[in-house]
């Protein structure tokens, strides 16, 4: 990324370098004050700069990423125009950042979190001018570090109803990546994953039928037509097979 205070993608507000003398950066003396925020070690934006939009979160954690690495899991989702994948956790708390930087020396820090795993060149894309691991491979990490399976369930399906990836993309993925941690889980979440649920209150409701009511495994959001094959509504919500 180009250290610039210039606008960043999407109205963000790239990190930059302490300059000494205060053209593309604070100087020394301005960082230790009030009007600068320090984003991660060496990388400051001007105090005022909304520190929890997602896209803020997302730019300010890729500008710590070596030359060699990518944004994966809920941001690089979030990144990509997910509506319910947004980076916050069920009590409001803020997840951190996941990066992908394959035994390179970036630490985790509070707001971010560094993963070693394999990043194969194919797996890496760019995006606005952030590097994110493709949709599948986001997807398959945010389901592998779900805190339980069924948050892995609602995590598939809220990618797959911003059209950002399909059941079929992720069990290949999986497949071919059978023995990374969290696997088991993202097995067991993809057989009850539905790419017409339309939120994750639906998705969990869906589970709660078939597991604990132990009740046949019901349509979402169906689409109804006329003998015209006409589409004339759609029915919302989950509703029992027949």
């Amino acid at each position: 990324m180009e250290e610039s205070l210039g606008d960043g993608p999407r109205g963000t507000v790239l990190p930059v370098r302490v300059d000494r003398e205060g053209k593309i950066g604070p100087t020394r003396g301005e960082a230790r004050g009030p009007r600068w925020r320090r984003t991660s070690h060496g990388l400051y934006v001007p105090a005022e700069v909304d520190a929890d939009r997602v896209e803020q979160r997302v730019v300010e954690a890729a500008a710590r990423l070596p030359v060699y690495g990518a944004v994966t899991g809920w941001a690089g989702l979030a990144w990509l125009g997910s509506r319910w994948i947004t980076g916050s956790a069920a009590d409001g708390t803020r997840r951190p950042v996941d990066l992908v930087v394959m035994h390179q020396n970036v630490r985790s820090q509070p707001e971010v979190r560094v993963s070693e795993e394999r990043l194969a060149p194919r797996d890496i894309t760019a995006c606005d001018g952030v590097r994110i691991t493709t949709t599948a491979r986001s997807v398959c990490f945010e389901m592998r570090y779900a805190a339980t399976w069924r948050q892995a369930v609602v995590a598939l399906d809220m990618a797959a109803y911003d059209d950002l990836v399909s059941v079929d993309e992720v069990q290949s993925y999986a497949d071919e990546h059978s023995g990374w941690t969290g696997i088991p889980q993202c097995r067991k979440a993809l057989a009850y994953a539905d790419e017409n649920s339309w939120s994750p209150q639906e998705t969990l409701m869906r589970l709660i039928w078939m597991i604990d009511a132990e009740r046949p495994r019901p349509w979402c959001n169906v689409p109804i037509f006329d003998a015209d094959g006409r589409h004339v509504t759609t029915r919302v919500g989950a509703a029992a097979a027949e």
